[in-house]
C-alpha cells in the first residue's frame, strides 16, 4: 500500500481527466444514459452523471495500470466485462459481473456488495476504490466502506485492506469525509467537478458512439 500511496501522491496534482478520456468513458453507458447526461431533469442527469464519473475513473486507472507496476492487476468492468455474465441464483458464492458489468460479490446468490474498482497493488494486496460525486449520505457511505473492508479482508484473508477514496468535491469539508480520509490505509484523490469535466465534452456531445475500442 505504501508504494501505491506514494505513487498516487505524486500523480494526484494532475488527477484530472481530459475531454478525450471523458468522451471515451461514455462507451460504458447505455444510449439512454448518454442522453440523460445533458437532460434538463436534474435527478435523471445526476444519476447518469454518477455512472459516467465512475466510468471516467475506471478509464483513468485502466490507463495508469499500463504505466506503473504499483498496480499489479485491475478488474475490468462495464463495456470491458467478459461476455456471458451469469444471472444471480441460489448457491453462488464468489465475485461476479452484473448485467451492466458492475463488480459484485455474491453470497448464496445474493449481492453482498458492489465495488466501483477492484485491483491488486504491487505488493499483491487486494484494494478497492469508491467514487463519489455528492456529499449527501456521507455517514452511510462511511459505514459502507467499513463493511466492504471487512468483506474483502474475510474473502482474501487480509488483515489490512487498502482503500482509494475518489471524489469530485472536497470531502475534507465534511466530518464523515475527514474521518474516512484519516482511516489507516486510505488514499483520497480529488478531481475537478463533474460540471468542469462536462464543459469540455459539450462540444462533442453529438459525437458518434463507436462502442468497444
Amino acid at each position: 500500500m505504501m508504494e501505491i500511496t506514494s505513487w498516487l501522491a505524486d500523480y494526484a496534482p494532475s488527477f484530472c481527466p481530459d475531454p478525450s478520456l471523458a468522451l471515451n468513458a461514455t462507451r460504458h453507458l447505455s444510449t439512454a444514459e448518454r442522453h440523460k447526461l445533458f437532460s434538463e431533469d436534474i435527478e435523471k442527469m445526476r444519476t447518469a452523471e454518477g455512472r459516467w464519473y465512475e466510468a471516467i475513473i475506471y478509464e483513468m486507472f485502466l490507463d495508469l495500470s499500463q504505466k506503473t507496476d504499483t498496480i499489479g492487476h485491475l478488474a475490468l468492468k462495464g463495456a470491458d466485462a467478459p461476455r456471458g455474465r451469469r444471472n444471480a441464483r441460489l448457491g453462488q458464492n464468489a465475485i461476479f459481473y452484473s448485467r451492466s458489468g458492475d463488480i459484485t460479490v455474491r453470497g448464496n446468490g445474493q449481492d453482498l456488495a458492489e465495488f466501483d474498482l477492484l485491483l491488486v497493488d504491487g505488493e499483491d494486496q487486494v484494494c478497492f476504490a469508491e467514487v463519489l460525486t455528492s456529499p449527501s449520505d456521507m455517514k452511510e457511505f462511511e459505514l459502507e466502506i467499513e463493511y466492504k473492508r471487512k468483506l474483502l479482508g474475510y474473502l482474501f484473508d487480509q488483515r489490512k485492506v487498502p482503500f482509494l477514496f475518489i471524489s469530485s468535491f472536497d470531502a475534507r469539508n465534511f466530518a464523515a469525509g475527514r474521518r474516512i480520509i484519516r482511516t489507516p490505509n486510505t488514499v483520497h484523490l480529488q478531481t475537478m467537478t463533474c460540471e468542469a469535466i462536462k464543459s469540455g465534452l459539450r462540444w462533442r456531445r453529438r459525437a458518434k458512439y463507436t462502442g468497444r475500442p
